[in-house]
């Protein structure tokens, strides 16, 4: 049984590992040989929701297609405060126990944080800190059973630490959430492995709010600095003509 991981065009270079194949010459094979499918095609990264789904129906081996199947869809925009879905970074959630999770990442090849500084070869680091910010409030939802909508995160602190690179192909995400009781703020532990190996993990301390309240926060916060700034602008101004 062979296996080729179909990527986003982004990543493709066959110079570097002839393993990929880009979802063009996806397509064109498909469409050529519609009933020879030699290999077993697994979806990589920098596809979008269709381009993966188009690629696990060629998996002939109801098992395996079941396989794929079960690390679950593109999580909704509403659960990761992103309004683009080639930004969400995360795939729905599956639960262990209470406070623990699991998903997938997701990278689709127009987001965001591959527009520079990207070379196709492995996973910039960004993506990961990125993919842990959406984790932290679509966690929160499920760990809470409540809706994200009107909702706001702010976060205390977030750290990462690589470990290794990390290539485009699959990558499984542990996660797992506790309150911390004193100040009503919630902790976060990411680990993103990779053939059964963590590369890289995450961790960091977050609250929730309401929208509204944030708001009226921010109203607050930003005539108090803006004013302190106008002062000392004035004043080094000043110092500058004198």
């Amino acid at each position: 049984m062979s296996v080729k991981f179909v990527v986003g065009s982004k990543f493709w270079n066959p110079e570097v590992n002839d393993v990929y194949t880009s979802i063009d010459t996806f397509r064109t094979i498909i469409e050529n040989h519609p009933y020879a499918v030699d290999n077993i095609y697994v979806p990589g990264q920098g596809l979008s929701e269709s381009e993966r789904q188009d690629v696990i129906d060629t998996v002939r081996v109801p098992a395996i297609k079941k396989y794929f199947l079960n690390n679950g869809k593109l999580l909704n925009s509403d659960k990761t405060h992103k309004c683009n879905d080639y930004n969400i970074l995360i795939s729905e959630l599956s639960t262990i126990t209470h406070g623990k999770y699991r998903s997938c990442l997701y990278l689709h090849q127009d987001n965001e944080l591959l527009l520079d500084h990207f070379d196709g070869s492995h996973i910039p680091g960004m993506v990961l800190l990125e993919a842990t910010r959406q984790l932290a409030i679509a966690t929160w939802s499920q760990f809470e059973q409540r809706d994200t909508s009107g909702m706001a995160m702010v976060i205390n602190d977030i750290h990462c630490h690589f470990h290794d690179f990390a290539f485009p192909f699959c990558i499984n995400i542990d996660i797992s959430i506790d309150r911390v009781e004193k100040d009503n703020n919630y902790r976060l532990n990411v680990e993103f492995i990779q053939n059964g190996n963590m590369f890289s993990n995450s961790y960091g301390t977050f609250r929730v709010i309401e929208n509204k309240k944030l708001r009226k926060l921010e109203r607050i916060y930003s005539k108090k600095i803006l004013n302190n700034h106008k002062r000392y602008l004035e004043q080094d101004l000043e110092e500058t003509v004198a």
